[in-house]
Parts: structure tokens; C-alpha cells; sequence
């Protein structure tokens, strides 16, 4: 169709949304977006699953997709608070794919 495109990666967005991308490209403002609560809570849970977290229990590969060091989850209270928060919400949602597993 002529109302989307492709963003790489088998993503699309609508052709109507693509100053927001570029504007969020021009910007790079993904140190901001981490400021936000549910942005990084919302960015770590993803991050997690498409890592393999449930399966690994390796946080590496998480932390480096989400640009945060082991320095700054252990010296900045925000990102540790943040963290763990995340990582509680991704445990819950893993627990409730396994119950529904089971049924």
C-alpha cells in the first residue's frame, strides 16, 4: 500500500508519521527518553524477552541494548530503581505466560 513504509528490519510505519522519525533521528534523544519512567520500564521488559532472559538469565546483553553500564545500574539510585522495577514487571508477565501455558 501506498500509506506505509519500511523502517528496516520488517518494521513499517505509516507515511504520515515519518517527520516523527525523523525528528527523533535528528534529535537522538534517547538519553531523554530513558528520564522517563515507563519508557525505560517499557524499554527494559522488551529488551529482556527479545534477549532471552527467561531462558539465560544473562542481563549483558539487555544492558547493552539499552545502553546502560553495570557502573551506572550499581551508582545511579533512578536507573537501579527503574531497573528493578522492569525486571519485576518482565518476571510477573513471565509468570502469567507460563500459567497460561499450562491451562
Amino acid at each position: 500500500t501506498d500509506k506505509v513504509f519500511s523502517i528496516g528490519g520488517g518494521g513499517f510505519m505509516k507515511k504520515e508519521d515519518k517527520p516523527l522519525l525523523d525528528k527523533f533521528i535528528a534529535e537522538d534523544n534517547f538519553e531523554e527518553l530513558k528520564q522517563d519512567k515507563e519508557f525505560f520500564i517499557d524499554m527494559l521488559v522488551y529488551e529482556l524477552g527479545n534477549h532471552e532472559y527467561s531462558y539465560t538469565r544473562d542481563l549483558e546483553d539487555t544492558l547493552d541494548a539499552c545502553d546502560i553500564t553495570q557502573e551506572q545500574l550499581e551508582n545511579d539510585e533512578r536507573i537501579r530503581e527503574y531497573f528493578n522495577e522492569g525486571l519485576d514487571k518482565f518476571k510477573r508477565l513471565e509468570k502469567l505466560d507460563e500459567y497460561e501455558e499450562e491451562e
